[in-house]
């Protein structure tokens, strides 16, 4: 469809780089975003995504298409761009990463993407000026969401971690259940983050609700379908040698998976639940 922009919507340049336009700007909102990108659509619409503009440019038989997602919020822009990038290399916007022909970043409420059909030094000098000229132009910027504060920082690996609201991002990193028995909501904060080192891989998912009933039942269910009668203090053996625990600490429920002992799981446990009690 021929964009209607919105008077938040960042215009891009005409040209850039000897790179021109060759059709309208497109814009797409939620309910047709399934059509432009099949199969990837889930993850901006579970963020809140508002909407997206995107703009092919060429350069002789060379493509790069600039997608600029309005999410509505910074806390979903930073979501989509936790959850998409490997490692934060901070060149652009609040967040940025560049991969081979492709960089994202997020500044404010946006979460962008350049992405190109090939790679080559044009390419790649084009995709920086076209992310430098974006970064130039979005003035706002936006807080990160307030649950990564909650995050022990001693073993918590470099960008290792994924903020959601959706429970189908809940095995984002390590499978934990097929259906949502913690009822992550649109309300809710959630975040998941590795720890340790490869050999000891363990993982803290930390879900903030708003209400301390919401969480009660969340560790419940935790106790009740992830964990057995057997667990001491909320902390088990599996059957697959590694531990799991989970706690309560007013709204929030926290748990941690893989563990490679008992007393590393309660310390993260406990790590978390004093920062809460600091916090709050």
């Amino acid at each position: 469809m021929q964009a209607q922009l919105s008077e938040s919507t960042i215009k891009l340049p005409d040209s850039i780089n000897g790179w021109y336009q060759p059709d309208e700007l497109i814009l797409h909102t939620p309910e047709t975003l399934y059509d432009y990108i099949n199969g990837g659509a889930e993850l901006y619409i579970s963020y809140g995504m508002k909407e997206v503009i995107s703009q092919l440019f060429i350069h002789q038989n060379l493509e790069i298409r600039v997608e600029i997602f309005d999410m509505g919020s910074s806390k979903n822009a930073f979501g989509v761009f936790s959850h998409t990038r490997t490692e934060d290399e901070n060149e652009y916007g609040q967040g940025s990463q560049y991969f081979t022909g492709a960089l994202i970043f997020w500044k404010g409420k946006y979460f962008i993407s350049i992405v190109s059909n090939d790679e080559n030094e044009l390419i790649k000098r084009t995709i920086h000026k076209m992310a430098f000229a974006l970064d130039e132009k979005i003035q706002e910027t936006g807080l990160l969401p307030e649950i990564i504060r909650f995050l022990p920082e001693h073993g918590l690996q470099k960008d290792g971690y994924c903020y959601f609201h959706h429970y189908i991002w809940l095995n984002a990193f390590y499978y934990i259940a097929n259906d949502n028995f913690l009822k992550i909501n649109a309300q809710s904060d959630a975040i998941l983050a590795k720890y340790g080192s490869d050999d000891d891989r363990h993982y803290l998912l930390v879900v903030q609700y708003c209400s301390e009933e919401e969480a009660f039942q969340a560790g419940k269910q935790f106790f009740t379908k992830y964990l057995t009668d057997q667990a001491t203090d909320g902390v088990e053996k599996l059957e697959d040698g590694s531990w799991a625990g989970g706690k309560v600490e007013g709204s929030f429920f926290i748990a941690v998976f893989n563990g490679p002992s008992s007393k590393i799981v309660n310390k993260l446990l406990n790590s978390v639940i004093s920062k809460i009690q600091i916090e709050n």
